[in-house]
């Protein structure tokens, strides 16, 4: 049930995101958010720090996870901004499934032919709704070549986000040894200390406050004029106050504890509730409704998930 609340909140965040940067710019609504979030949850961080100390050896391990889990958000809202809610949600999928194959791999889920096949059913798909502004000459008002950038940045991210669940479960205690060779090999080493997830979740959060901070100055400094958090229009607060609440304190923490008591696997295949959540919203908030070639994509990932998941019955 963690699982999929937090994916179905999610699966409407890419919509709501795209409505609220007609508001407020990228860089700006990431850094806004995180530091709303910071400020609600400071309380509680302070009573959750008092009761567990964060040993020193473990900072860059928790800085790292913000910077995947926090920091890398802007590359989504990047990503969402360029193309549109709906391509960005299709490629989220590969994400899902290439989370399945990692967590095989690394936690010695045996990876066989079924799932290898259906990794490559859905690459195949995803490739065909990144490059699809270029194949369908009907591509709307959007310019063809912002939104194949776009839809890169947002493979980019699915990337990141797949290094943040393998890390998060590592840091939690599950042991991996490919993991481990790869944090001896950055010179790195496992968390010292099992901390609770929320503690962990809420860490990440002022993580992404400090980081994303340059990027939001350089935005607001490199146009006319700053953006005015008190003159914000309503609809930019409304898309805001979604992400703050429900997007990041409520949908990360479940997340995080869900995989906690659950698996890299089940992590994946509940975000798949989020992406066909995301297609009426997308259609309600924005008109957005898929095209040909974003169905044929979009049909050939479906096929390649069908495919790696037969294997469990």
């Amino acid at each position: 049930m963690a699982f999929l609340i937090s994916n179905l909140i999610w699966g409407a965040a890419g919509p709501v995101i795209k409505y609220t940067l007609d508001y407020i710019p990228p860089a700006t609504f990431v850094f806004i958010r995180l530091l709303l979030v910071g400020i609600i949850i400071f309380p509680y961080m302070i009573y959750e720090l008092k009761k567990h100390d964060v040993h020193h050896s473990d900072y860059l391990n928790l800085f790292l996870l913000g910077v995947f889990s926090e920091t890398t958000l802007l590359i989504t809202f990047w990503a969402i901004n360029l193309s549109s809610a709906l391509d960005v949600t299709v490629i989220g999928v590969m994400g899902t499934i290439l989370t399945i194959y990692c967590g095989h791999y690394f936690f010695k889920e045996k990876v066989d032919r079924k799932i290898e096949i259906g990794l490559a059913f859905a690459i195949l798909g995803t490739f065909i709704v990144i490059f699809e502004p270029i194949l369908n000459i009907q591509a709307g008002t959007l310019s063809a070549t912002e939104r194949v950038i776009g839809n890169l940045l947002a493979v980019l991210y699915n990337i990141t986000w797949v290094i943040f669940v393998l890390w998060s479960k590592m840091v939690m205690g599950d042991k991996s040894t490919p993991l481990k060779k790869t944090l001896k090999f950055m010179h790195l080493k496992p968390m010292k200390y099992d901390y609770p997830p929320s503690l962990i979740t809420g860490i990440t959060f002022y993580v992404g406050v400090i980081t994303v901070l340059p990027f939001a100055i350089y935005e607001n400094i490199s146009k006319p004029g700053l953006v005015d958090i008190m003159n914000i229009d309503y609809h930019g607060w409304i898309g805001l106050m979604y992400m703050v609440l429900l997007s990041s304190i409520t949908a990360y923490t479940l997340h995080q504890w869900a995989l906690h008591k659950g698996s890299v696997t089940d992590s994946a295949v509940w975000a798949y509730t989020g992406t066909i959540f995301a297609f009426p919203v997308a259609y309600l908030l924005l008109g957005e409704v898929p095209n040909t070639y974003m169905l044929i994509g979009g049909l050939l990932i479906a096929l390649g998930i069908l495919i790696a998941e037969s294997r469990n019955t």
